[in-house]
């Protein structure tokens, strides 16, 4: 009696097990279990039968995919997914939420890895995640940042380059792409990406600032003003830009235009403020430029009234007023400039 007991028992466990794998092939029920046990090694061996005997069966695939994922097997486990994703029908998104944990277990410390400034942990990582879903963009544009941090600069622009092919308008990863390119002073290579970001995203108006400075980095300044004054039509009253111009003109020796938009940059600051003061005071040097010394006078004068203690003002007021004939005024203004210089 007491071996019919345990025999019972044995026959139990079997019709338990089984129901969990009914209608499946030997192969498939038997890897299941395997699975179950965390016999991972046996479960792949005898999954993979499964597989070659129903080529067409998703779960085969879907089942073999985590064995090897448990294996570390990363890159075997994701042709299987994406085999069952093609042939899961109705499953689909069972196959996608089991690849997509797997691949955020990976990511997400990575992630923590990053911003522990533990790069080179980081950089594995974020490999293993490429490995379990090359698909996700998540993984290459933290990778390429990790790459960066290491020093290695070609190898963080090409991975940023595979986040451009499966997203072509990924925008952040162009301007990450364009920001390195800046660092690496290879400046017109960056301003063909940032200009391919104002064409996805026309509301990047950062971009064509960068591609102003870049111009000025090459010398060109036809370049540099005309990004600049791109930016002045979206941005009118950004004092910044309208100085940026201003200065473009200066070099290039436009010195009315150059006057014009630094009064159009002071316009955008209160009286006295930073910007305000800097603006103006370059605007009456335009004006001595141009030999328009009243309008000069005029300039300077007002900014005396606002803040009569820098030494500059003063030493400019002296050259104005020789300039003007006012010789007295003159000698007046300098000695000014020399106490407080003093």
């Amino acid at each position: 009696m007491r071996d019919s007991g345990w025999t019972l028992v044995a026959v139990f466990l079997l019709l338990v097990v089984g129901a969990g794998c009914a209608g499946k092939s030997p192969e498939l029920s038997s890897g299941i279990i395997y699975i179950r046990q965390e016999n991972y090694e046996k479960a792949a061996e005898i999954l993979q039968k499964a597989v070659d005997m129903e080529p067409e069966n998703w779960e085969a695939h879907y089942q073999l995919a985590i064995a090897y994922m448990e294996l570390d097997r990363y890159r075997d486990a994701h042709p299987e997914f994406s085999m069952a994703k093609d042939l899961a029908a109705g499953k689909i998104e069972v196959v996608e939420q089991k690849q997509y944990a797997y691949w955020y277990d990976h990511f997400m410390p990575g992630v923590t890895k990053l911003k522990g400034k533990n790069f080179e942990d980081a950089r594995r990582l974020f490999l293993e995640a490429i490995e379990i879903d090359p698909e996700r963009t998540g993984a290459y544009s933290n990778l390429a940042f990790a790459y960066h941090k290491l020093g290695k600069f070609e190898k963080s622009l090409e991975t940023y380059q595979k986040v451009i092919e499966i997203e072509p308008e990924h925008v952040n990863a162009l301007l990450s792409i364009a920001d390195l390119l800046n660092e690496l002073k290879r400046y017109e290579e960056a301003n063909r990406i940032l200009e391919k970001t104002l064409k996805i995203d026309p509301s990047q108006t950062d971009c064509l600032l960068a591609m102003a400075e870049n111009c000025k980095e090459m010398d060109d300044m036809e370049g540099a003003l005309s990004a600049y004054l791109r930016a002045a039509e979206v941005m009118p009253d950004d004092g910044s830009i309208l100085f940026g111009i201003a200065v473009i003109y200066y070099k290039n020796k436009d010195f009315g235009e150059a006057s014009t938009f630094f009064g159009k940059a002071a316009g955008t600051d209160k009286p006295g403020g930073g910007l305000y003061m800097d603006a103006m005071f370059n605007r009456a040097q335009m004006q001595v430029r141009l030999e328009d010394y009243e309008a000069a006078k005029e300039t300077i004068l007002n900014m005396i009234e606002i803040k009569d203690n820098v030494a500059e003002y003063w030493d400019l007021l002296g050259r104005i007023y020789f300039q003007l004939g006012d010789q007295e005024k003159g000698m007046e203004a300098f000695e000014r400039a020399k106490a407080l210089e003093g």
